[in-house]
């Protein structure tokens, strides 16, 4: 979901499509907004030709994905860019979030793999660019 969400953003434009589309990821219509995500937009909702739907957010990952989405002013920043969550707004954040105490461990190994894979996107559009520059 992590990579998938950080190698597809969405077009801008198309607020009420977008709440749509949101509705059918199985999320608040407002999630991705106030979570400063860019919201999905239905198939052909755009002019480009590469559809972008939402991805389905599966209930058992509902309170991972909105722990993530809600962590997004949490990055640490090196010189290349991100580098890691700041680990020590997750328990404000778990607790803000309202995630049940039992599944308090399964949203952290959760959120680990999102960041994982949210690096593993960032480094690969680094080289990337790193590679264009070149030649």
């Amino acid at each position: 979901m992590a990579r998938w969400l950080a190698s597809h953003p969405a077009p801008s434009d198309a607020d009420d499509e977008a709440d749509d589309a949101a509705d059918r990821a199985d999320v608040p219509p407002d999630f991705f907004k106030s979570n400063g995500i860019e919201p999905p937009q239905p198939i052909n909702a755009h002019s480009d030709d590469e559809a972008w739907i939402a991805p389905e957010i599966w209930q058992d990952n509902a309170h991972i994905v909105r722990v993530f989405g809600a962590m997004q002013t949490q990055w640490r920043m090196g010189f290349a860019g991100p580098t890691g969550l700041d680990y020590s707004a997750l328990p404000v954040v778990v607790r803000m979030m309202r995630v049940p105490l039992d599944c308090r461990g399964d949203v952290f190994m959760g959120v680990r793999v999102m960041e994982l894979a949210t690096l593993g996107v960032y480094a690969d559009k680094r080289q990337l660019e790193n590679s264009k520059r070149r030649g």
